[in-house]
């Protein structure tokens, strides 16, 4: 059975964090958190990062710094290739003060959304509208579950918003894997699948895999991390 990992973090603890969490960076790494002039930005980038590599190296574990974050042709971060190892993918997304950090073995994409946040927007709501969805459901309280589930697939996929979320129809989000009903040609290629997360409260999140073929009995493993935790990771 496949199991995805989905691993939320409070964003205080970047400030929180000793020295040697950061041990596993590389230089490429400060080198995009620094491309913000936002000083708190450029930590929360850097703490990110350091997340990713302690939380898959508990997955699988590899020689001091011989994983790294490298970029893809459409700008999404990913692990680079590992040899013969089954290949790891992860994806990050951040709303209000949590981060949310996903790893599985299938290219993938989480979201996360306070609850209060700028995408409860009505132009936000009706851009996120498929004409075949039930329009009392995206517009009304379940909005957050049908965007989450959309921007996830979408980031699964890497294209993120080039995509317009109302050209994807889906069922009723639930927490477990299921298809989405429609999907624009450019995506047709691929298999995919969303589910609901589990998710701090006041937070919504949901996560997407990208498969080559249909895919069953995938699960989720969701998390929220504490400090020391996290330190247990980096010693």
């Amino acid at each position: 059975m496949h199991v995805v990992y989905v691993n939320h973090v409070c964003l205080s603890l970047a400030y929180a964090q000793p020295k040697h969490f950061y041990r596993c960076l590389h230089d490429t790494d400060h080198d995009y958190a620094h491309r913000s002039r936002v000083r708190a930005l450029r930590q929360q980038r850097l703490f990110a990062y350091a997340c990713v590599y302690w939380l898959a190296q508990a997955l699988q574990p590899v020689a001091h710094l011989t994983r790294r974050i490298e970029r893809q042709k459409n700008g999404k971060p990913d692990f680079a290739t590992l040899g013969a190892q089954a290949p790891l993918h992860f994806n990050l997304s951040h709303s209000g003060s949590w981060l949310s950090i996903a790893l599985a073995h299938y290219p993938i994409g989480v979201d996360i959304e306070t609850q209060h946040g700028a995408t409860l927007t009505l132009p936000a709501r009706q851009s996120c509208l498929h004409v075949s969805e039930p329009k009392a459901q995206v517009l009304g309280s379940d909005f957050l579950k049908y965007w989450t589930a959309k921007e996830a697939l979408l980031k699964a996929q890497g294209m993120g918003l080039r995509i317009e979320p109302n050209r994807i129809a889906l069922r009723p989000p639930q927490a477990q894997f299921a298809s989405p009903a429609v999907l624009p040609e450019a995506l047709q290629s691929d298999f995919y699948c969303v589910s609901l997360v589990d998710a701090p409260v006041d937070t919504h999140c949901a996560v997407a895999l990208k498969t080559a073929s249909p895919i069953q009995g995938a699960r989720i493993q969701s998390k929220v991390w504490t400090r020391n935790a996290l330190n247990a990771l980096s010693n």
